[in-house]
């Protein structure tokens, strides 16, 4: 009896550890090369890896104990990080193209495996796929700017940075604002949608 109590764990937390693995890993390769730009200041590498080491942690045991819900869970965790990132901005919030750069490396990988482990309940029309191809896209846009201005945008000081653009400006800062929760919410629509994810994560 206990073997049979202890084996479903056992496997579950083995599963759990692979999953886990494979998301630190695509996300420190993301964060290597992310950190010779938006790391150029010495305090950020020196902060970085305890909340994400603690990030990993608390994913691994999520997905270890609550399985399917805690991708919920963790998106709405990160839904919950970038408004901490945001709101202490004046009195506006706003988003930097360090902070968007930073979120997206963490929300990638886990994108991924929420699009991959559950899939639309029905097969995608040519229209949606093609939006989904296109956000995708922009997506990745964002971040190469998010690279080039990771500090975003500001005139004065000792130097002006800026696309020479102000409107341009606005809207690259806008997107780096509202493009987190939508991939949120679309992770967790997906997740609520069709409860995808092979065994042993999903196994009730």
């Amino acid at each position: 009896m206990l073997s049979l109590s202890i084996a479903p764990t056992r496997t579950r937390t083995v599963a759990a550890a692979r999953l886990t693995s494979a998301y630190t890993a695509s996300v420190l390769l993301l964060l290597a090369p992310l950190l010779g730009v938006v790391g150029s200041m010495a305090i950020v590498p020196a902060f970085l890896p305890f909340p994400i080491a603690v990030w990993f942690a608390v994913t691994f045991l999520l997905l270890a104990f609550v399985r399917r819900a805690a991708f919920i869970a963790l998106w709405l965790l990160m839904l919950a990080a970038w408004w901490w990132q945001i709101e202490h901005h004046m009195t506006i919030p706003s988003a930097t193209g360090g902070e968007f750069a930073l979120w997206s490396v963490l929300a990638a990988p886990l994108y991924a495996i929420t699009a991959i482990g559950f899939g639309a309940v029905r097969r995608m029309t040519r229209l949606r796929r093609v939006a989904w191809t296109a956000g995708i896209a922009g997506w990745a846009g964002l971040l190469a700017l998010a690279a080039r201005f990771p500090f975003g945008f500001f005139q004065g000081c000792v130097m002006d940075v800026t696309t020479g653009m102000p409107p341009l400006d606005t809207a690259i800062e806008t997107a780096w604002l509202a493009v987190p929760p939508l991939v949120a919410l679309d992770a967790i629509r997906r997740v609520c949608q069709r409860s995808g994810m092979p065994a042993p994560l999903t196994e009730e």
